[in-house]
This record gives C-alpha cells, structure tokens and sequence, in this order.
C-alpha cells in the first residue's frame, strides 16, 4: 500500500484543448493560496501525461520543487502558443509534404523509388522537438526525485509495431514494471522522445523509436489504445487521484446537438477522433467508480 496522502496527477491528450488543463491548475492554486497553503512544491507526487497531457506533465515534473514558477511559464507557453512552433507551416513546407503524399497515392507506391522514401505523416513537427529543450529541462527529474520534490512520472505511447499501449514511467523508488491485456510498462530515464511519441497525433506527426523490452518498437499517440488511462498512477503508488481531462463527461444528455442528416466526411472523421482522444477516459472512471462503490460495500 502507499503511503496516506501521495496525490496523482494525470493530463490526458486532446490536441490543443490541453491548454485547458493550465487553467484549470492555475484555479486550484488559487484555491490552495485561500486556504492558507505555504508550501511551495508542488502538490503532486505522481504526475502522468499523454499525447499533449504529457507535455504538460513534464513541464510540472520538472519543476515540481517550484509549483508557481511551472505554472508561470505553463501560461505564457500556452497564451503565445502558434502552430508554426508545433510544425512546419510555412507555404513550402506544406506543399513539399502534401507533394509527397499525393505522388505517394498516385503513381508513387509503383516506383522503386518512392516505396523506399515514403512519406511519413503529413505534416512536419520538428518544430516542436526543437522547442521542447526551451520550454524545461528534461535533465532535473533525477535530482527533484533525489531529494524527495516528486516520486514519479509517466508518458505513455501506442506501438505501431506490436499493439500494444506502453507507459514510460521513472520513480524515486524501485517499482516493478507491469503487464496487462495489451498494455505494458517500461521503466527507464525518460527522454524528449518520450515526449515527442505521446504526442505524435495518427497521420497527422511521425511515429518516434523507442526501446520496449529490449526491442525497437515506433510508437504513436498515446491516447491510441488507451484502455486504462488512470492505470499507471495507480501502479505507481498512488491513492488519491486528480484527472484533468479535455472531453464533456457529465453534459446532459438533452444539452447535446442531435444531428438528423447523413453525417458528413468532418462529423465521421469527428468521432473516430473523439474514439481516440476522449471515450476511454470516461469509461475509466466509471470503472474506478464502481470498483470504489464495492470496496465501500466490503469495508466493515
């Protein structure tokens, strides 16, 4: 059992709605200032991440001895935030990609040639790898975890290669490594490529090499195959568990726009999107919320 009081944090994915998730820290930090709390690491032992979540994650994690100061540099991040900082989105780098792309579909898959230089995903996200560096420093967490700021955080990402979903996790203390149903977990220094694999959205930005187990494996988007999103912190010891999500759980059912026409290409397209970045969370805390209704049943 862990120990009374060590408090998760998960950021789940959903593109740029994580920017969301800054305010909604910047509220309870508010609230912990009201209610008197002097202390100015952060509240957070166990920080999980994934797809954008996991950016944000590690911007904490790695200052998690100056929660404030992370939440300053979160804010102006987010506000000034442009796509050109995330991609390649000047007029030659978009066409260079789509050129690729439509050779590919056309007559590109019957020459040699371009078999062997397909293209990738569609758009270039360098951009962000190079940004990264500037944003934190990846380079902390042993130290913060050293001396006891932060036990543990995870990133996690899908693997193209085998199906399965991976969580790359780093702790204060030794914590075996766990396997379920199609997911699995890695434990070793986690790195930007760590980061750039959680966040690398299907089609959109290239799958990233990583190790699992030994083997390379190239991974995608974290929130792909995300059966158990809350999973990892409970693993890594937590007992109490904050999820800042970007998806609608508890809107009223009449609230929502019924559409009665044949859906189009952007309303099916919508969905699947939603499939990956938002369901499996909602269904996660339902199970916990049951599995915590029957425990409460059981105690005496």
């Amino acid at each position: 059992m862990s120990k009374p009081g060590k408090t998760a944090l998960i950021l789940t994915g959903g593109g740029a709605r994580a920017a969301y998730q800054v305010g909604v820290l910047q509220a309870l930090q508010l609230i912990r200032r009201d209610a008197g709390e002097k202390r100015r690491a952060s509240p957070f032992r166990i920080i999980c991440g994934t797809s954008a979540g996991a950016l944000n994650a590690m911007a904490l994690a790695s200052r998690a001895d100056h929660y404030d100061l992370a939440l300053r540099a979160m804010v102006e991040v987010w506000r000034d935030f442009r796509t050109e900082q995330v991609y390649r989105s000047d007029s030659f780098g978009v066409i260079q990609s789509g050129a690729k792309w439509l050779t590919l579909f056309s007559l590109g898959w019957a020459v040699a040639r371009w078999r062997r230089a397909r293209p990738r995903s569609l758009l270039d996200n360098e951009p962000l790898r190079e940004l990264l560096p500037h944003l934190f420093d990846m380079e902390r967490l042993p130290e913060l975890m050293a001396k006891g700021h932060i036990d543990a955080v995870a990133v996690t990402g899908s693997s193209y290669t085998s199906g399965e979903h991976v969580t790359y996790y780093d702790s204060a203390e030794p914590i075996e490594p766990w396997t379920r149903s199609q997911r699995l977990a890695v434990r070793e220094r986690l790195t930007l490529d760590h980061l750039m694999a959680s966040s690398a959205i299907p089609f959109v930005f290239p799958a990233v090499k990583l190790d699992v187990q030994g083997r390379p494996h190239y991974l995608g988007d974290g929130s792909m195959r995300q059966a158990a999103p809350i999973s990892p912190a409970i693993h890594l010891g937590a007992d109490r568990i904050l999820v800042v999500g970007a998806g609608r759980l508890h809107e009223p059912q009449e609230t929502r726009p019924m559409a009665t026409e044949y859906p189009n290409l952007a309303q099916i397209a919508g969905h699947a999107m939603s499939s990956i970045f938002l369901d499996a969370l909602a269904v996660d805390i339902e199970r916990m919320q049951r599995v915590n209704s029957t425990l409460r049943l059981l105690t005496p």
